[in-house]
């Protein structure tokens, strides 16, 4: 080979080593400058009170955190800002325990943020309109927040009552003064009252009256007073010239009939048979034996018992057929039942 070509081919040589070597800085060069470019984001990573600022090329941010070996509890939460300008943040919110309190159980539930309404769903507890709370649903969680709930229920409850009897007491010359008798036994009454209870959790707080009903009437307890021998039952005022001898028989009679007496009440204001009105001392007789409107004096035989002064003034079938002699009216029908049937004497006056 000639001296030139000898040349020629030593430079094309050197040419070719010198231009691989440029090409080789060159591509390390646009490598460094590349990643530098695609590693210029900046993310501020905010974990409670620590700000951590590191350079990445990730843009995901649950790759940044995996990057830097940064972990989320199932109940954290991640806020991410997204890139402005190759700079972002990403916020870590670490969930607390809250307790919800409610029909006597209490339930912890992990949030990271949220009110108290949330926590309530979490909890699956819900709340009726009465219930009471002690904290508000729209209150911000915090860590410690405790909710307590107060379960409030109404009821009606009915109480019966009992009232009580009335006694009555009633003069009869059936019974010797100074002594009585119960001829009719009271019965006490009842009441229901209905009343509204408010119960919290069970408890009751308050009680209001609604309404009370009377169910049963009371029956007055009838205590007989006795009165003979010195007030007879007759209520008629006798004649001045009615005058008793000592064994308690009038002075001065046409006649004496004996035979049954019973005895008969009625209302007030009730007349008798003859136009008279229906009282103690008019009594009733047959007729057509004893005329209406005969003065009469009435006593038992013995004057155990003393009707008194009378006037003939009703009728009746036990009369007419003579199963009776003379039916005596009285004020009750409790002193009508005391009598019963006695043997009597009856002095006609005129």
């Amino acid at each position: 080979m000639s001296t030139f070509l000898k040349k020629l081919t030593s430079a094309a040589q050197n040419f070719t080593v010198r231009g691989i070597a440029v090409s080789i800085l060159g591509v390390a060069l646009m490598g460094v400058m590349t990643g530098i470019t695609i590693a210029s984001n900046a993310v501020y990573i905010h974990d409670g009170e620590d700000v951590t600022l590191v350079y990445t090329t990730e843009k995901d941010p649950q790759n940044i955190l995996d990057d830097q070996e940064i972990t989320l509890g199932s109940n954290d939460k991640m806020e991410f800002s997204g890139f402005e300008d190759n700079t972002g943040s990403i916020t870590i919110k670490r969930a607390f325990d809250v307790t919800v309190t409610a029909d006597g159980e209490t339930k912890t539930v992990s949030l990271a943020e949220g009110t108290v309404a949330d926590a309530l769903e979490k909890a699956d507890v819900t709340m009726a309109d009465e219930d009471l709370i002690n904290v508000s649903l729209e209150e911000t969680l915090h860590p410690g927040t405790e909710i307590t709930i107060n379960r409030v229920t109404t009821r009606m409850v009915e109480k019966t009552e009992e009232i009580p009897f009335n006694v009555v007491e009633k003069e009869t010359p059936m019974l010797k003064k100074g002594t009585t008798k119960v001829a009719t036994v009271g019965v006490a009454g009842e009441a229901v009252t209905t009343s509204e209870e408010t119960l919290v959790d069970g408890e009751v707080v308050k009680s209001e009256f609604v309404e009370k009903t009377q169910t049963k009437d009371p029956v007055d307890q009838v205590v007989l007073v006795g009165t003979a021998p010195e007030t007879p039952v007759s209520e008629v005022t006798p004649p001045s010239s009615l005058q008793l001898t000592g064994d308690g028989v009038p002075g001065d009679y046409t006649k004496v009939l004996t035979g049954k007496a019973a005895a008969y009440s009625a209302y007030e204001g009730a007349k008798t048979a003859s136009g008279r009105y229906a009282i103690p001392g008019h009594v009733a007789v047959n007729p057509n034996i004893i005329p209406y409107g005969t003065k009469l004096y009435i006593a038992t035989p013995d004057n155990s018992f003393v009707y008194g002064y009378a006037v003939a003034a009703d009728t009746g079938t036990a009369l007419m057929d003579g199963r009776i002699l003379v039916d005596l009216y009285f004020n009750t029908y409790e002193e009508c039942c005391d009598f019963g049937i006695k043997t009597v004497n009856i002095y006609v006056l005129d």
